[in-house]
C-alpha cells in the first residue's frame, strides 16, 4: 500500500516529568534557548537572557548553576543572549549569539578558549557571524551555525583552524527551472530582476554529530507550501546520504489554526546510536521519530501555540535525548520548561523490530 498513509498506533513515549525553575527550586529563567545531555546523562539548560547554564542530574535533581566565565586573565566573561549549547567529554560550548564567538569552558566555567570568526578568504566580507547551534564530533571537530548564512555551517579543526563552509543546502535545479531562468534572463529588465528573490539556498535550523562523525542537518521553512527534505545525513564530503529528498517530515496535511496556514518547520532534531531521527516541527508543537529509511514510527506532543497541557508545547526550542533515546528532553521557550518523555514498552519494541530488519534480521524482527 501507499507508505505515506497514516496509521493509527500505540504511544511510543509518554509524559514523565515537567520541569521548571519552581519545581527545581531555583530562580526563574529568562529564556531557556537550548538543551544538552552528557554522557552521564546531565541534562544542560541554557538561560541565554540571563548568561547562565543550569545543570541537573538523570534524577531531575538540580546540581548546580554556570553564569559567568572565568578567563585566565581574572575577567568575568558574561554571555547573555547566547542561543546554543553543547557538552561533551567535560566541556561546554556555547554559543554565544550576541558577541559573535562561541566559548568552551569546563564544568567550574573555567574559560578554555574562545573561538571567533577567523580571517579567512572563503569568508564573504560582508558576512554577519551569529552562532546559534554548535556540534562537535568524536574527533573534536567543530561544526558552528550562524544565524541567516545561507553558506552551511563553519567547520574547525581540533586544532581550531578554519577548514571552511560545511554542507550548505544546494538549491533543487532541473531542466525546467534552467530553461525558465534562461527565458527570464532574456525577458526581464534589470529593475524587475533586481526585485526579484534571489534563489539562495536555505539556511540550517540544527545540526547533530551521530557516533559515525556523520552531520545530520534539519532546514526549517521555506517559501513553498509544502517542504519535503528537510532533514539530511552528510558525508564528510557534505554531501546527502539519508534517502530524504523526496519525504515530507512533520504532518503531511498542511493545517490551519485561526486562519493561519501552518506549513511544516521542522526546527531542530536529535539521533540516537542506532540511527532514529527525533526532530520536533516548531509551527505543530509536535516531536516525530524516524528510522533510518525515514519511514516515521510515530508522532506526539502538539499544541500548535498554546500547549497548556502537560506534554504539549507553545514553542519549542531544543531536543536532546538520555539513555540514548530511551527519554528525550525537550525545552519549551513560552513556558521555560523542560518536558522529559520516556519511552512506552510498545516503544522499545517497535524500535529494536525496526533496527533488526535495518540490519537484515528479518527473522527476529518479525517475531518481535
Amino acid at each position: 500500500g501507499d507508505s505515506s498513509f497514516p496509521v493509527t498506533t500505540k504511544a511510543l513515549y509518554y509524559t514523565e516529568t515537567v520541569l521548571t525553575a519552581g519545581n527545581l527550586g531555583i530562580e526563574s529563567f529568562g529564556e531557556l534557548n537550548d538543551i544538552s545531555v552528557d554522557e552521564d546523562g546531565y541534562l544542560y539548560l541554557l538561560d541565554g537572557k540571563n548568561s547562565r547554564v543550569v545543570v541537573i542530574n538523570s534524577n531531575y535533581n538540580y546540581i548546580k548553576t554556570i553564569t559567568e566565565l572565568l578567563a585566565e586573565s581574572g575577567e568575568k566573561i558574561n554571555f547573555s543572549g547566547a542561543r546554543g549549547l553543547f557538552v561533551k567529554n567535560g566541556k561546554l560550548y556555547i554559543a554565544d549569539t550576541e558577541n559573535a564567538r562561541v566559548l568552551i569552558c569546563d564544568f567550574s566555567g573555567k574559560l578554555l578558549k574562545t573561538v571567533l570568526l577567523p580571517e579567512s578568504n572563503l569568508i564573504p566580507e560582508d558576512f554577519n557571524y551569529r552562532p546559534i547551534k554548535i556540534a562537535v564530533d568524536s574527533r573534536d571537530y567543530l561544526y558552528v551555525l550562524s544565524d541567516g548564512s545561507y553558506y552551511g555551517a563553519l567547520l574547525y579543526s581540533p586544532e581550531d583552524k578554519f577548514l571552511g563552509f560545511y554542507g550548505a543546502n544546494s538549491v533543487a535545479t532541473g531542466i525546467t527551472q534552467f530553461i525558465r531562468r534562461l527565458w527570464e534572463n532574456l525577458t526581464t529588465t534589470n529593475e524587475k530582476r533586481a526585485v526579484s528573490s534571489s534563489r539562495l539556498p536555505y539556511q540550517f535550523t540544527d545540526l547533530y554529530a551521530d557516533k559515525d562523525n556523520f552531520i545530520y542537518t534539519s532546514t526549517g521553512k521555506v517559501p513553498s507550501t509544502l517542504q519535503s527534505g528537510q532533514i539530511k545525513r552528510l558525508s564528510p564530503g557534505g554531501k546527502n546520504i539519508l534517502s530524504s529528498d523526496s519525504v515530507v517530515f512533520g504532518d503531511l496535511e498542511i493545517g490551519t489554526v485561526n486562519n493561519e496556514m501552518l506549513t511544516q518547520n521542522i526546527a531542530g532534531l536529535a539521533v540516537d546510536s542506532r540511527n532514529f531521527i527525533y526532530c520536533y516541527d516548531i509551527s505543530y508543537g509536535r516531536i516525530y521519530v524516524y528510522n533510518n529509511d525515514c519511514y516515521m514510527l510515530g508522532a506526539f506532543g502538539g499544541g500548535a501555540g498554546n500547549g497548556y497541557q502537560k506534554g504539549t508545547f507553545s514553542q519549542i526550542a531544543g531536543i536532546d535525548l538520555i539513555d540514548d533515546g530511551e527519554r528525550i528532553a525537550v525545552i519549551d521557550s513560552t513556558y521555560s520548561s523542560v518536558t522529559v518523555f520516556r519511552q512506552t514498552d510498545f516503544g522499545a519494541a517497535l524500535k529494536e523490530a525496526c533496527f533488526l530488519m535495518d540490519n537484515g534480521e528479518y527473522e527476529e524482527s518479525i517475531e518481535i
